[in-house]
């Protein structure tokens, strides 16, 4: 009775240890494109091709297997790349050493820090006004708005790049912004002031106010179908 007693706590207490280990995330296929987030410690693995993924949350191991995704991961442990033309932007390194272990192999793998972003994850709502705070005298991090149907205002710092990844978005952007970066389709943005525009997808309509450039003409660049930027 005794023996079948303490058994039963060793297997009960393996069923414990084995679910807090969270499963892989796992991407498969072609030209996935997606907004993820990790539990704390969690791999993550994104096999095939020419994926575009934002991954949030304190990531584990990171596994590709596959060529010409581009990955934005925030926190994360470890890089495994095996491939071609694969980029990753990470933002921290939880590996607890000073420089984060990386693995490639293969050609034209990019794996590079980024400054951390304040992300506006996107969701239907009413006019939201919110300025990011930065210390004085360094370059705001980018204001980014990912998901689908946010409606938002959102205000600049002076030169804050600004990045809007997603679907049918509607954005109002005040104040003196630095570069907008705009990906996706159905995105429709209003923009104060910017130093420089560009645009990739289908069917997004841009209309600024002020060329902050410096230059003659404001610097617009396209890469898709049905793109519209339009000037004072």
């Amino acid at each position: 009775m005794r023996t079948m007693s303490l058994m039963s706590v060793v297997v009960l207490g393996l069923s414990t240890a084995s679910t807090a280990l969270a499963a892989p995330l796992i991407v498969r296929g072609d030209r996935g494109n997606q907004i993820l987030h990790c539990n704390p410690g969690q791999q993550v693995q994104v096999t095939g091709s020419n994926h575009h993924l934002s991954i949030n949350g304190d990531c584990g191991e990171l596994n590709i297997r596959g060529s010409g995704s581009k990955i934005e991961i925030n926190g994360l442990a470890s890089v495994v790349v095996v491939g071609s033309d694969n980029d990753v932007a990470w933002v921290r390194n939880l590996s607890g050493k000073p420089k984060l272990p990386v693995r490639a192999t293969g050609t034209d793998n990019k794996v590079h820090q980024v400054a951390g972003e304040r992300v506006e994850d996107g969701a239907p709502a009413g006019g939201d006004h919110s300025t990011p705070s930065a210390d004085a005298g360094s370059t705001p991090d980018a204001l980014v708005v990912r998901g689908t149907g946010s409606r938002k205002t959102l205000t600049c710092e002076a030169g804050q790049p600004v990045r809007i990844e997603g679907s049918t978005h509607h954005i109002t952007l005040q104040g003196d912004c630095g570069k907008l970066h705009v990906e996706g389709s159905n995105i429709e943005v209003t923009a104060d002031g910017v130093s420089a525009i560009h645009v990739e997808g289908s069917m997004n309509t841009i209309h600024w106010q002020r060329n902050l450039s410096g230059q003659a003409s404001l610097p617009v660049s396209r890469e898709g179908t049905m793109l519209k930027v339009t000037g004072p």
